[in-house]
């Protein structure tokens, strides 16, 4: 269920929000039981991950999407430009919210999704949790409609770390430095 060594990370997430550790955990326990003695029926998903865009609007040298080899670096700029349709996506989160399973928004870069606020909005209003994967150069941008989101804004965001001070976007290729404090001062 937890691999040894994410388990440091999995207790110390556990002791910051237990109510969430406790539906984890027992989401994982009716999986797995499922899995070993269900009449071959799948437990729901505890975590649904939505790839919301192709656009980033950085080029590390490290990413798989859009690095010196990424795969998204061979796309047409026509499909790099498409986003998933709003209404496609609430739809998608009233069909499987009865499970209650984390979302998790990603990409690309998220925070490029014209209306990654409506769908964090529409995730919280239906109860789910929210997590955002993120490179974190927009957080400043975008603070001020976090804290206007109130209760809605996601519950977790990881933002990308490639650095402090002068090796600060050594990772980049096109050389610009990640600047997250700008939500912390709103």
């Amino acid at each position: 269920m937890i691999r040894k060594r994410n388990l440091p990370r999995a207790l110390k997430k556990s002791l910051r929000d237990p109510g969430y550790a406790l539906s984890v955990f027992r989401k994982r326990l009716s999986s797995w039981l499922s899995y070993r003695f269900g009449d071959g029926q799948s437990a729901y998903p505890e975590t649904i991950s939505l790839f919301l865009t192709y656009r980033c609007n950085l080029r590390c040298r490290m990413c798989g999407q859009w690095g010196e080899d990424g795969w998204a670096r061979k796309l047409p700029p026509d499909i790099v430009d498409m986003e998933l349709p709003f209404k496609t996506l609430e739809t998608l989160i009233d069909d499987v919210s009865s499970f209650k399973p984390a979302i998790t928004l990603f990409g690309g870069e998220p925070l490029l999704y014209s209306e990654w606020k409506r769908l964090v909005r529409h995730i919280k209003a239906r109860g789910l949790r929210v997590n955002m994967i993120t490179n974190g150069t927009l957080l400043h941008k975008h603070a001020e409609a976090a804290v206007d989101l109130g209760a809605a804004v996601a519950d977790a965001v990881a933002a990308g770390e490639d650095g402090v001070g002068r090796s600060a976007g050594r990772n980049r290729l096109d050389g610009e430095s990640a600047g997250v404090g700008g939500i912390a001062q709103r």
